[in-house]
């Protein structure tokens, strides 16, 4: 079987549609090609989605891969203008701790909301094994998680949602991403999404979750505060009962860390095995 190389990148314009044990099946949003990576992000196969899932199918057996069985998988839900790389910090700290995880890419600065909650709908019914999962959402993700759930997809039927942790959630939408919308030029550059996430849309998208949510709340950072200072818009700063409120959230930790570093923090990580290790309350 022909092998290649590692990536040069374009994590911006490759969909997740498959992922197992650091290994996934990614499409290209432009010439639709898919491909296969390895858990070192090296191309093993490229084709169609069959193609690169039989490729896959061999390495499997021929790398002994198992997933552990009756094991939660956690997914991992990056933000706005971000990559699945921003969670390598956090990812390592549940690893080393025994838990299993998928850092999942999305093009979000390519798509709207419907069309991401679409594709990770369509990745989490393509997993293999999994008797659960939960999910770790940073910035506006969370509006995407809410907009999957409302949906009730089939994989509801055969995979448990166990735990849904919320990292800086976005909350009544962005005044940033509304004054960025107004011009053309930056509403071309940064997609349809910098339009969903506006105050006067986020409504269309935003469900509560009817699960127990767990809220992680850091400081604004200087870049949101000195963007918010050039667009003239007040930086959000919301009080938990809004959270709690918006969120739906049983429990909100706020930390005393701004959001720049907030996933290279160990009080971050600290939080987050706190909320997994919890005994469920429905």
């Amino acid at each position: 079987m022909k092998d290649y190389f590692f990536t040069l990148g374009g994590k911006y314009f490759w969909e997740d549609l498959f992922v197992y044990e650091g290994w996934r099946i990614q499409r290209n949003l432009t010439s639709r090609k898919v491909r296969l990576l390895d858990n070192w992000d090296i191309i093993r196969h490229e084709g169609n989605y069959k193609e690169c899932f039989d490729a896959f199918t061999w390495y499997a057996k021929a790398f002994e891969l198992d997933y552990p069985q009756n094991k939660d998988l956690i997914i991992m839900l990056h933000g706005f203008g971000q990559n699945r790389k921003i969670f390598s910090s956090l990812e390592q700290t549940l690893n080393n701790r025994g838990y299993i995880t998928a850092a999942v890419n999305y093009p979000s600065m390519q798509r709207g909301i419907k069309e991401q909650a679409e594709q990770i709908t369509t990745l989490i019914g393509n997993l293999k094994e999994i008797p659960s999962v939960s999910f770790i959402t940073y910035g506006a993700s969370n509006i995407i998680l809410e907009e999957i759930i409302s949906r009730q997809p089939t994989w509801l039927k055969n995979i448990e949602i166990n735990k849904i942790i919320e990292i800086n959630p976005l909350i009544n939408g962005s005044k940033i991403c509304q004054k960025l919308n107004s011009f053309s030029i930056l509403r071309f550059i940064l997609g349809k999404m910098i339009s969903d996430l506006a105050p006067n849309n986020i409504k269309k998208f935003h469900h509560l979750i009817p699960l127990d949510v767990k809220v992680i709340s850091t400081k604004s950072s200087w870049l949101q505060k000195l963007i918010s200072l050039l667009l003239v818009v007040k930086c959000p700063k919301h009080s938990i009962e809004e959270i709690k409120t918006w969120c739906n959230a049983k429990s909100v930790r706020t930390l005393p860390i701004t959001s720049n570093r907030a996933l290279q923090s160990a009080s971050i990580n600290d939080a987050v095995i706190y909320f997994l290790s919890e005994n469920k309350s429905h």
